[in-house]
């Protein structure tokens, strides 16, 4: 059986970790560099940042924050997403100490620029982000800077076509995230690429993350809120799971 990995989220908004209720509220836990240091210690497989833009925020990485965190010289791997524009971004990053860089918005905005960063950083560097939601029978993406919602298949051989520039899609249900509802599967019966993914939001059932991980195309599953207070909280999962769950490398498909 092909080990998979149980992740961390973190969404960070204006310098501070926050609970995030489907991108829209927000209630704030402490610093970020804390709040990881704890999930590392905790044993996470793979911790995924999600770093939003406010109106305080400046138009680039917050390397502030970053360097707090890689100060810590923690074990666990980490990607990091928010702001990233250009190669250069991208590159400082990575250099940094991170792993992965999380691309979203790019596709809508500026596609070219996902291939010269993959270019620049390699694409088992990169991984896609898809902020998606079901409804009426048809899947969405969520462009989150332009507050537009655009139908996936508008966007479906763009993003195919872009398969070499990055290594995993990560799958937001943005309707689920941060609340006690349950990852919606139909999003899955509709992207039908060769890639693994990494599904988030939702991801409070425990049935339902035990089938995903039966899931060869998925390789991921991440829980952001449920594990910030409770430091057993994601041992007592990730003993439950009956899949072999491992610390992860990251290489090219």
């Amino acid at each position: 059986m092909i080990k998979k990995r149980l992740s961390t989220a973190v969404v960070i908004r204006d310098d501070l970790a926050v609970q995030s209720f489907s991108f829209k509220k927000y209630l704030p836990i402490g610093k970020p560099e804390v709040v990881i240091e704890n999930l590392s210690w905790w044993g996470s497989d793979e911790i995924l940042i999600f770093d939003l833009k406010s109106k305080l925020s400046k138009q680039e990485p917050n390397f502030s924050i970053i360097d707090k965190i890689c100060e810590k010289k923690l074990s666990t791997p980490i990607t990091y997403s928010g702001r990233i524009n250009n190669p250069k971004d991208a590159v400082k990053v990575i250099n940094s100490g991170v792993e992965r860089v999380g691309m979203g918005n790019i596709i809508f905005n500026n596609s070219r620029k996902m291939q010269q960063i993959s270019d620049m950083i390699g694409s088992q560097a990169v991984i896609l982000i898809l902020n998606c939601f079901y409804i009426g029978g048809k899947l969405y993406l969520r462009d989150l800077i332009n507050n537009k919602s655009i139908p996936y298949s508008e966007f479906e051989t763009k993003i195919e076509s872009l398969s070499s520039f990055y290594s995993e899609i990560m799958i937001v249900d943005i309707q689920n995230e941060g609340s006690c509802g349950n990852f919606d599967l139909n999003i899955l019966h509709q992207i039908k690429l060769n890639k693994k993914l990494i599904l988030y939001g939702g991801m409070y059932n425990f049935k339902k993350i035990n089938k995903c991980l039966k899931n060869k195309m998925i390789s991921s599953i991440a829980i952001g809120n449920q594990f910030y207070f409770h430091e057993h909280a994601y041992q007592e999962l990730k003993n439950k799971l009956k899949s072999n769950l491992i610390r992860p490398q990251f290489y090219n498909n």
